[in-house]
């Protein structure tokens, strides 16, 4: 039973590998299922490759544009999103424009919109601003499920 199980998974491991070979780069190939000092060095290459290089939209780290970074956080009931604004910045010429899904910047002296994407629909009316210590805050509140419908009236003809 033991040696059909070690050939099932030996097979198996082989067949892993050779179907993604090609979609793991950093991953090299392993003498056998035990070299965890690969794996480890694997994981450690990946993770610091996505911290190097940010986070995609969605909670956490998040490049925004050129010298922007952002926060994005959700609680229950709100999302609150962190601009960090560069120094040389007028925080005074910042413009915040905020739509269900996400939150437009400008009044940046390259004269650039940057745009930061919600991980959940807000509702715009209700956002609030601060701004202290070289970090814009931008809290929103999230648009409640049954808010997501809205009736359309039906004509007769």
């Amino acid at each position: 039973m033991k040696e059909e199980w070690d050939n099932h998974f030996e097979s198996s491991w082989k067949n892993f590998e050779e179907l993604f070979k090609n979609n793991f780069p950093n991953m090299q190939p392993m003498s056998g299922a035990s070299d965890v000092g690969s794996i480890e060095q694997y994981i450690k290459n990946t993770m610091d490759s996505v911290f190097k290089n940010g986070f995609a939209q969605g909670n956490g780290f998040s490049n925004v544009g050129p010298g922007l970074r952002s926060d994005v956080m959700d609680t229950l009931h709100h999302v609150i999103a962190k601009v960090y604004i560069p120094e040389g910045v007028d925080p005074y010429q910042l413009m915040v424009f905020v739509n269900n899904q996400s939150i437009k910047l400008g009044g940046f002296p390259d004269q650039q919109k940057h745009v930061v994407k919600l991980p959940f629909p807000v509702v715009p009316r209700n956002s609030k601003a601060v701004f202290k210590d070289g970090i814009l805050q931008v809290r929103m509140k999230k648009l409640a499920m049954e808010d997501q419908y809205h009736e359309v009236n039906v004509d007769f003809i």
